[in-house]
């Protein structure tokens, strides 16, 4: 049976990882994106696989999905310099976060949101490429 520390210890490692892995997915997505972009720019008059609008949607939802993921850790940031100001000012050694604070639940709320952003992003490429294909 797992402690308290145990399962903290592994959530902390899997946020890390989900976190890791919406960056990577999210950066992957933009690098094909511009370069199916470049492509079309420097292939004039060619028929290209797709169109440079169709890709607004999913490089959109990436740079969003990356601004999500950096605004969790400042949120993150946030709270716990906060905490630790407040342990410093009625020295304290532990002190509990103010989970009504709204740099709080955005914390969270981020976390969230960023995965809900990486899948609509790599799903709209996923389905632009595959009308794109069987368009042919």
């Amino acid at each position: 049976m797992p402690t308290k520390k145990e399962i903290i210890e592994d959530l902390n490692f899997l946020t890390e990882l989900i976190s890791t892995r919406v960056r990577t997915i999210s950066a992957g997505t933009l690098v094909f994106c511009w370069v199916l972009i470049f492509e079309s720019i420097f292939k004039k008059g060619s028929t290209t696989i797709i169109t440079i609008n169709l890709l607004l949607v999913p490089v959109s939802l990436a740079i969003l999905t990356l601004v999500a993921d950096f605004a969790q850790y400042w949120l993150g940031y946030l709270v716990t310099n906060r905490a630790f100001k407040e342990m410093e000012e009625k020295d304290k050694e532990n002190i509990n976060f103010d989970c009504t604070a709204l740099a709080y639940r955005l914390r969270f709320f981020m976390f969230y949101i960023k995965q809900a952003l990486m899948l609509g992003s790599t799903l709209s490429l996923l389905i632009i490429i595959g009308l794109r294909i069987f368009k042919r």
